[in-house]
C-alpha cells in the first residue's frame, strides 16, 4: 500500500508540474491581440483580479500627469478604475475599436456616463501586458472639434 500511495503522489506531482508548464506555455503563445482582448474583457466585466492577472510583475501604466509602476501600484490603479467605472457590476465604458500591430495593441473607448472618450495602447510581451498608456478626452472637446 505504501508503494502505491507513493506512486500516486509522484504521479500527482508530475501532473501538477506538467499542468503548470502547459499554462505558462499557453500564456506565452497567446497573440498580443488575444491578451489585450482578455484584459479588456476583464475590465468591461469589472473583474479587477482577472485584469491584474494579465499584467507582468514589472508592469506599468501611465497617463497625463501620473504613472503606476510595479504590480502593487498597478493593482491600486486597477482597483480605483473598477471602483470608478463600475457601478453595481456594470461598466459604463464601451470599447469601440481594437487594432494590433506587432506587440502593440491600441483600443478606443467611450464612456458617455463620465463624459469621456479615449485611447489606450498596450505593450505585450511573453503573454503579459508590460505597459499601458492611457489618454482620455472630454466628449465635449471631441464633438466640438468635428
Amino acid at each position: 500500500m505504501k508503494i502505491r500511495m507513493k506512486n500516486i503522489a509522484s504521479a500527482v506531482s508530475a501532473l501538477s508540474i506538467v499542468s503548470a508548464g502547459a499554462t505558462a506555455i499557453a500564456e506565452e503563445t497567446l497573440t498580443p491581440e488575444a491578451v489585450a482582448r482578455q484584459a479588456i474583457d476583464y475590465f468591461t466585466n469589472c473583474n479587477s483580479d482577472g485584469w491584474l492577472s494579465t499584467r507582468s510583475d514589472d508592469s506599468f501604466m501611465f497617463g497625463i500627469g501620473w504613472k503606476a509602476a510595479g504590480k502593487q501600484e498597478v493593482s491600486q490603479i486597477i482597483q480605483w478604475v473598477v471602483s470608478e467605472f463600475c457601478k453595481n457590476g456594470d461598466n459604463s465604458t464601451v470599447i469601440t475599436d481594437i487594432e494590433a500591430v506587432g506587440n502593440l495593441v491600441m483600443f478606443k473607448w467611450i464612456d458617455e456616463v463620465r463624459g469621456l472618450n479615449g485611447v489606450d495602447t498596450l505593450l505585450i510581451e511573453n503573454g503579459k501586458i508590460v505597459g499601458q498608456s492611457i489618454a482620455d478626452f472630454p466628449l465635449s472637446e471631441v464633438k466640438s472639434s468635428n
